[in-house]
């Protein structure tokens, strides 16, 4: 059974989607482990870095959540590696948190794991999710079904208020619908060479200690890779300690998951810089009736074998508990941090 890596943040703009992707790459392409993507955030950019700007499916993580379909009918390989996978991400799952209830709000979370993780074959080692950056549904099924998390943050008041945040749900999440959650680690991202930066850097650390997997510092290769839809570890341009970052962090979150390594030379040689994109399937917008909300065909139950792991808590309703209690004040060692310039 494969292991679940959810890839999270409370605030957009940290790197969330660049280092689930890179993580990924560098998992499948360094370490030999058939590596699959869920791309659980409306914006859809892990599908655009993984498959290509303007890629199309037929098929998408809303059809794994509603039909419910098997996550391994809906996955598409990338083209940058054999054992890179990627369950496409949909725009209109934006729309279809808005419009659901607290009744179906709580169902969802609680069926999470079977649903996204149920039908992922048994040739997966390892699924990551790409989670979207705010507290809602998504990121509860995210968390719901996954074995543990990683933590993004930045240096800046807004990512150390956000992570206090995001702590705050994790916690609730732990408490009332997977309390085998387990939080991996966290990487600070976006580093600058200034005292400031180092100033939230060595709060963090101070907050979080050897449970800091990665201080990645701003890097042009990253983000030049990151616009031409190449993950770091099959792009050309990038220098070896630009890959050496998220190799190490994958190294350490496969430890705590218990997942062997295997190195072995990646398949897809790496495209060389400037090369455009491969050209790849784009995600498809299905159409949503606006005043509906989208009704699930029944349970997975029917489908394929339950997912295993620890007695799990009730759900409780959007308005209180996991799904819905609001966010208490970040921590003191996270809401005091020294404001960034």
């Amino acid at each position: 059974m494969a292991r679940v890596l959810a890839v999270v943040t409370q605030k957009g703009g940290v790197g969330k989607t660049t280092t689930a992707t890179n993580l990924a790459a560098a998992i499948a392409g360094q370490y030999a482990l058939r590596t699959l993507v869920l791309d659980l955030d409306p914006q859809c950019d892990a599908t655009a870095l993984l498959l290509g700007h303007g890629a199309h499916a037929a098929a998408t993580i809303r059809d794994v959540l509603w039909e419910p379909r098997p996550a391994g009918e809906v996955m598409v390989a990338s083209p940058f590696h054999p054992d890179l996978l990627v369950v496409p991400g949909s725009g209109e799952l934006a729309h279809d948190e808005k419009h659901v209830g607290p009744a179906q709000w709580d169902e969802i979370a609680q069926d999470a794991r079977l649903t996204l993780i149920g039908g992922v074959p048994n040739t997966v080692d390892l699924v990551v999710i790409d989670t979207p950056p705010s507290l809602g549904l998504w990121l509860h099924c995210a968390l719901s079904a996954a074995d543990g998390y990683v933590l993004l943050g930045e240096p800046g008041i807004l990512s150390a208020r956000g992570m206090g945040a995001f702590l705050d749900t994790a916690e609730r999440v732990t408490q009332h619908i997977n309390p085998d959650l387990r939080r991996l680690g966290v990487v600070v991202n976006n580093v600058r060479p200034t005292a400031e930066d180092e100033g939230f850097v060595s709060m963090y650390t101070q907050q979080f200690g050897n449970e800091i997997l990665a201080v990645v510092p701003q890097r042009t290769a990253i983000k030049e890779a990151a616009r031409l839809a190449t993950p770091i570890e099959f792009f050309a341009g990038a220098p070896p300690d630009a890959r050496r970052s998220y190799r190490d962090i994958a190294a350490r979150v496969l430890t705590q998951l218990g997942v062997p390594r295997r190195a072995r030379p990646a398949v897809a040689g790496p495209r060389a810089r400037g090369t455009a994109a491969p050209a790849a399937p784009s995600v498809v917008r299905h159409n949503v009736t606006p005043d509906a909300t989208p009704q699930r065909r029944g349970s997975r139950g029917s489908k394929g074998a339950a997912v295993p792991r620890g007695a799990s808590g009730s759900a409780t309703s959007r308005g209180a508990g996991a799904a819905g209690a609001p966010a208490k004040p970040a921590p003191a060692s996270l809401s005091g941090a020294p404001r960034r310039g």
